[in-house]
């Protein structure tokens, strides 16, 4: 085990002997554990350990039993894990029924009750089943913000609750960008004036030829005030029931097929009324060339001035000029290229430049080399079987010990050989004269183990960037041998080391940026609904990869969505769950957060952890943007109003927003604190089951903000139910008569000074 997980035990002093030997096994196992009162040190303050253990570790174990019924230090341990976010796992030691303070704590959690096992052991890898299971699941906890950020400004409405729409102001910068490197295509005076006449304009071509950049200056010829994109999940429908702003552009990206299906004449003309009445327009981009005939489109041709296009790239990238030698030499290879491509070579030339890159290295690794080069390979060696195993699986691992490329080439030539067609190659290569054909070669590399620091040989690919292109090329050419390199991924994927799992989820968004179809009916679909974590995840990581580089996005969404909905398959559901967490997420919200919703409520037992995972992670992705916070809040707002015993679901809710209580209380207004919070607040204090989570939000946002809470507090000390008002006075008093609690004064005087008796 890698990073070993922490796990608290928390029992009742007279079961010690069955959490002892429970802590024994999972210790065996590599867990790292503590318990009292052997963590204990003599002298110190006992309440105090416990908390700063809780704090520490990753897990909590609760041994449940009827002596738990009258231990006051397990309900209190429990509570702050809760409180926390802790994944609590209950073992239940006899059949006690779950005491009642504990009750809306755990009751929907998955239990385990040693009753049903022969032996503690077996019952203990049970729980090792879920610790692993939970270990996987915390590699997917992490999000980066970095690509939502850059799509723009999130544009949540309340009138987008329910439907497809996920808009984004785009940032000055960013457009500023596409129009100093843009170069206008051919047809761009055209497609301006159908533009300028029709407010809404369809942009096709199959290959990437400049579309977007197209579309943006488009608009922006437009004087448009603004520009907003909407992401390409929307509906026909939707897209005319979103209101309009005034004298704004709107750009629409690789929309499918099905939107234009969808579409009818009526609706169409409904949508050009529609941006002329608001004096704006609409782009759409499209990939696909089978359109109803009635839709007129322009198709986008690539900049006939290559030069410019490299010129402007090359200005973006740092290059006020670029050497005439140098356009020269790479003149005859721009005619070929797409926007897109040239761009990548104005980064190449700024490495020529800088001296890390030789002219002839640049070159070399043009597109259009790479791809004749690797056709020639297969050419020269693609009836080798044992050479074709070994090439393609380094373009999937690219670099790894050698011991590890001999195994995993062994198992891909095991596989190829099933449905191989050119025979048995018997020829004997040296190792040497093999590494020079896989275009590899071997070096050495530190590595830690349980005698230190030692050497490793590895063996990586001469030139890694050209993997994707050794992939396509084998995919396009060995058709037959699809299904075996299929067989490979679902067997190794569970073999491989965790260094390299990435690559392989790598490899396969490549494969299914080609065919995603395949990729989905021979692996994503059996490994969404997988038992094995580990492949549940690996789906979640391709499909956010698709998303996130803008390949098959109404599909992977239609993926999700019908992985969602799977109320019967549990798998399926905290895949679902796994991926609305992801950027994923982002391309429906805020329909995701009642996606999560759905889910959480068919099976709250097994799925709590990973969907509170979920809208944590959610919350995080927007926290930076106000109508994207206030939304979420809603979410949960609107699921208090249908919630008939609201007690588990303030729990769940606090638990969320515990994470991400300083992110919240500092983005909001007082009043929005008041209005989407104060409901909670107040529901938790009417009750003396539920109070504590209301009182510890309150401590500790009054701790950071303590003016902003002033509302709130005099809405509860002044609420209708005499329970919350009197709690709400009592949590007051306690703490403004703690010493050197400056925060509760300061808040004291804000009340005072809202209510005017300053």
């Amino acid at each position: 085990m890698t990073n070993k997980l922490k796990i608290f035990l928390s029992h009742a002093s007279v079961n010690f002997p069955v959490m002892k030997e429970i802590a024994d096994i999972l210790e065996g196992l590599g867990y790292i554990c503590w318990y009292a009162p052997r963590n204990i040190a003599k002298g110190n303050n006992y309440l105090v350990d416990i908390v700063d253990a809780i704090e520490q570790m990753d897990v909590v174990i609760l041994l449940h039993s009827k002596e738990v019924h009258e231990s006051k230090y397990v309900y209190r341990e429990i509570e702050y894990a809760d409180q926390m976010n802790k994944l609590i796992l209950p073992v239940l030691i006899d059949d006690a029924p779950i005491a009642k303070q504990l009750v809306l704590i755990i009751r929907s959690m998955q239990m385990t009750s040693l009753l049903d096992f022969p032996s503690i052991s077996e019952a203990a890898a049970v729980l090792n089943s879920r610790l692993v299971a939970y270990q996987l699941e915390s590699q997917q906890q992490e999000v980066s913000t970095d690509w939502v950020q850059s799509l723009g400004t999130p544009i949540i409405s309340k009138h987008y609750a329910l439907n497809s729409t996920t808009a984004f102001l785009l940032k000055n910068e960013r457009i500023e960008q596409l129009k100093r490197v843009y170069v206008p295509v051919e047809n761009f005076e055209e497609a301006q004036k159908s533009l300028s006449e029709n407010h809404v304009t369809i942009l096709q071509n199959a290959e990437r030829t400049g579309k977007y950049s197209t579309g943006i200056n488009l608009l922006l010829h437009q004087n448009v005030e603004q520009i907003i994109e909407i992401l390409p999940t929307i509906t026909p429908v939707d897209l005319l029931k979103m209101p309009l702003q005034h004298n704004t552009g709107y750009i629409i990206d690789k929309v499918s097929l099905g939107f234009y299906e969808n579409l009818i004449p009526v609706m169409w003309d409904q949508l050009f009324q529609a941006f002329r009445e608001a004096n704006s327009y609409l782009i759409l981009s499209t990939e696909d060339s089978e359109l109803p005939d009635w839709i007129e489109v322009f198709t986008i041709y690539p900049p006939v001035d290559k030069i410019t296009v490299l010129i402007k790239h090359g200005e973006e990238a740092g290059l006020q000029n670029i050497e005439g030698t140098i356009i020269d030499r790479i003149e005859p290879f721009l005619e070929k290229l797409l926007p897109y491509e040239i761009s990548d070579i104005s980064k190449k030339i700024v490495n020529v430049v800088q001296g890390t890159l030789t002219m002839v290295e640049m070159v070399e690794q043009f597109q259009g080399h790479v791809e004749d080069r690797v056709a020639k390979w297969f050419e020269q060696n693609g009836q080798s079987l044992s050479l074709v195993a070994n090439y393609v699986t380094l373009a999937i691992l690219k670099e790894v010990p050698e011991k590890t490329l001999l195994e995993a080439s062994k198992l891909m030539e095991a596989y190829l050989q099933e449905s191989w067609q050119f025979g048995q190659d018997t020829t004997f290569l040296s190792d040497d004269v093999r590494l020079d054909l896989l275009q590899a070669k071997r070096f050495s590399k530190k590595v830690n183990s349980d005698m230190g620091y030692i050497s490793v040989e590895h063996i990586k690919l001469t030139r890694p960037d050209e993997a994707d292109i050794m992939l396509a090329q084998f995919w396009t050419h060995y058709r037959f041998s699809r299904n075996a390199v299929f067989a490979w991924f679902n067997e190794y994927l569970e073999k491989a080391k965790k260094a390299a799992l990435p690559e392989m989820n790598s490899a396969l968004t490549v494969l299914a940026s080609y065919d995603l179809a395949s990729v989905r009916q021979e692996l994503l679909q059996q490994w969404a609904k997988h038992d094995n974590t580990l492949y549940r995840l690996a789906a979640v990581r391709i499909l956010t990869n698709l998303i996130k580089s803008g390949h098959y996005v109404q599909e992977v969404i239609n993926l999700v969505n019908s992985w969602s909905s799977q109320r019967n398959n549990h798998n399926l559901q905290w895949t679902a769950a796994s991926a609305l967490g992801s950027e994923i997420g982002v391309f429906l919200y805020p329909k995701t957060l009642q996606l999560l919703q759905k889910t959480f409520l068919t099976n709250p037992a097994s799925l709590r952890h990973i969907v509170g995972q979920s809208y944590i992670n959610l919350f995080k992705l927007g926290s930076n943007q106000r109508d994207y916070v206030i939304a979420y809040l809603q979410h949960f707002q609107s699921w208090l109003t249908e919630e008939q015993y609201p007690a588990k679901l303030l729990h769940f809710y606090f638990s969320i927003i515990r994470r991400n209580r300083y992110e919240l209380t500092s983005i909001l207004s007082k009043e929005e604190i008041t209005e989407h919070i104060g409901p909670f607040v107040s529901t938790s204090l009417k009750s003396s089951k539920t109070k504590r989570s209301g009182e510890q939000f309150i401590t500790n946002a009054v701790a950071h903000f303590p003016q902003k809470l002033a509302p709130l507090m005099i809405s509860l000390l002044y609420n209708d139910d005499r329970a919350v008002s009197e709690r709400a006075k009592d949590l007051l008093k306690v703490n403004m008569m703690k010493q050197n609690n400056t925060a509760f004064n300061d808040l004291y005087e804000e009340m005072m000074s809202v209510k005017g008796r300053k």
